[in-house]
């Protein structure tokens, strides 16, 4: 049985969209509340979240400076709620909204592609090997502590002082290859001068200068029949002494 109770000082008073005292009415599943508050001040938006989607969705179709990621954002949601009132499925409600809106088609279509903007190509620097093995070994590290690179990097010089000195000797003689700085790759160091290495060593279309790779047979750029190029450079290659 429920208690009756008396004497009580009300703190605060939390005004809510679904209440939580109440009682549902088992066949319809209607809720009655047994709260009532006969008056209260509000300093918000008072429209419902339906209103306030409609508004939105109104606010896509009249704007001139609409996105086509923002057409597509306005359009789920409002079939969202569609779909909710409606007792339908998403895809129909938005296929319903597309045929109700043919200007939202229009503007959609006029409205151009979004360009993905290329990210800047890191900074090239001389590079040692002692360089190189750091960063292999930092990546592991990072892999396996979860830690950022410059900590990796550092432990990882921690735990072998040495390359240090290998680093400090290849820069005083000179012995550095030319690649980007390897905190701001997302692949290894030695992996990015292998594929320059390669890219190097196919060479360039004797017609073109285009980049072609050593198994071509023709050239993308132009057309031009690679066999006889190969042969030449096959031929004017220096002999492997025995």
């Amino acid at each position: 049985m429920p208690n009756e109770l008396r004497s009580l000082q009300i703190d605060e008073i939390s005004l809510v969209d679904v209440c939580a005292n109440a009682s549902t009415d088992p066949k319809t599943g209607k809720k009655t509340p047994h709260a009532r508050v006969a008056f209260f001040k509000r300093d918000s938006d008072p429209r419902t979240n339906q209103q306030k989607e409609q508004y939105m969705f109104e606010k896509i179709l009249k704007s001139e400076t609409v996105t086509r990621d923002q057409i597509v954002a306005a359009v789920q949601k409002r079939a969202a709620e569609i779909a909710r009132e409606h007792d339908c499925s998403v895809a129909i409600a938005e296929k319903i909204i597309w045929e109700e809106h043919p200007e939202l088609v229009q503007k959609y279509e006029a409205t151009p592609k979004a360009i993905n903007s290329r990210r800047p190509a890191p900074q090239l620097a001389q590079i040692t090997m002692a360089e190189v093995e750091l960063d292999k070994r930092a990546r592991r590290i990072m892999k396996a502590d979860n830690i950022g690179y410059p900590a990796a990097a550092s432990k990882a010089l921690c735990a072998d002082p040495s390359l240090y000195k290998q680093y400090l000797d290849e820069l005083a003689a000179g012995q550095t290859v030319i690649a980007p700085d390897p905190s701001r790759l997302d692949v290894p160091l030695d992996y990015v001068i292998k594929r320059a290495t390669e890219a190097e060593a196919d060479g360039v279309c004797a017609e073109c200068d285009a980049p072609v790779d050593s198994d071509d047979s023709y050239c993308a750029a132009c057309g031009s029949d690679l066999a006889a190029q190969h042969a030449t450079k096959a031929k004017r290659a220096p002999k492997k002494r025995p």
